[in-house]
């Protein structure tokens, strides 16, 4: 699947996609046991997909979910929407329950909570039902990408985070180099989820290497554009020459931008000593963040591919159930990313085709 075609998809595809969603959050009655599964047209045993997302009120979820149903359906299966609502106890009993209704043959995860699921994954490997973990590990240690965190599960596409906090860092200390003091605004998720706190740690430990870098506010406003719009419009009164803003989500970014405009700032690329330009590193490389790049508003953004991830769990899960041959998965984001761990103009530029893959 090209990037284009992943792209254009969501964007026509969300509000269907959102009804699909609703339509598909309620469970199915105990049936007869995951195994159980009837012919296809396309000539292979029906595949039913339980997908937990992190919530149904989240585009990433969402684009992640529809690229899924996409490449399932394309191969005679189909793929159902739980609504974790970004809490690891809802989110476990959905897939409890989902295991218990026998209906699905596997499980397609985001997971909220990494280390609480981890049960769970195992309990539905032990009765047959091929599992996929996306976008984070799930187990003890989520930042150990490098192998399964269950043994036996199915596929695992984990995002590297740690070394997406150090990048995103890194980048943050270039933009502030030859300014003293760069004064950086931090917005995060939440500080209750285990990985946006592995994140800001890494990006906190890159910061206190460059003692001429100043965090003048530390936010965790859980991806809402309205409270980050408050927030900074807040910290732009305290401190009117703010440089720089460093998010772990492009949604920040967009709430920060009104406020910056409110006040007269601008959005830029870079930045500059005194202040007046602000550049803000988005997380995500959303499909309207990857278009604030090119216009030269945003300095970058974490790449995050949840289309092909979204897929590519679903497509791999569907042939290990058909074929229990299917080689295990064990790969990250970035090495599915056409454009690596993080997008820039230039980079842009040089990859035509990528034009994001989920909408804020």
């Amino acid at each position: 699947m090209s990037n284009l075609t992943t792209a254009s998809r969501l964007r026509k595809g969300l509000t269907l996609g959102a009804i699909a969603i609703l339509a598909t959050t309620t469970f199915a009655g105990c049936a007869s046991t995951g195994a159980s599964a009837g012919a296809t047209s396309s000539g292979g045993s029906a595949v039913n997909i339980a997908f937990l997302g992190y919530a149904a009120a989240n585009g990433y979820s969402k684009s992640s979910f529809e690229a899924a149903q996409a490449a399932a359906e394309k191969m005679g299966g189909t793929v159902t929407f739980f609504d974790g609502k970004f809490d690891g106890a809802t989110q476990l009993a959905q897939a409890r329950d989902a295991i218990a209704s026998g209906k699905y043959q596997a499980l397609e995860i985001m997971p909220n909570n990494s280390e609480q699921m981890a049960p769970v994954v195992k309990d539905a490997l032990a009765k047959g039902i091929k599992v996929a973990a996306i976008d984070y590990a799930i187990g003890a240690d989520p930042t150990d990408v490098t192998k399964a965190g269950v043994d036996g599960i199915t596929v695992q596409i984990a995002d590297n985070m740690a070394e997406g906090g150090q990048v995103q860092g890194q980048k943050a200390a270039d933009l502030c180099k030859g300014i003293d003091p760069c004064k950086a605004m931090i917005v995060i998720g939440s500080k209750s989820s285990e990985f946006d706190v592995i994140k800001l740690n890494e990006i906190k430990k890159v910061l206190a290497a460059n003692p001429n870098i100043q965090i003048v506010n530390e936010s965790a406003l859980a991806f809402d554009e309205a409270k980050v719009q408050q927030a900074t419009a807040d910290v732009l009164q305290a401190n009117p020459d703010l440089n720089l803003i460093i998010t772990t989500g492009d949604q920040n970014c967009f709430g920060a931008e009104r406020a910056a405009d409110a006040a007269g700032k601008q959005f830029t690329a870079t930045t500059k000593a005194g202040g007046g330009d602000i550049a803000c590193l988005g997380w995500g490389a959303s499909i309207e963040g990857v278009q604030e790049i090119l216009a030269g508003k945003w300095p970058s953004s974490i790449a995050l591919v949840p289309g092909t991830f979204g897929a590519k769990a679903a497509e791999t899960l569907i042939d290990a159930v058909r074929d229990p041959s299917t080689p295990q998965l064990i790969t990250t984001q970035t090495a599915l990313s056409p454009v690596g761990r993080i997008v820039d103009k230039t980079i842009l530029e040089a990859n035509p085709t990528f034009l994001g893959e989920w909408n804020k």
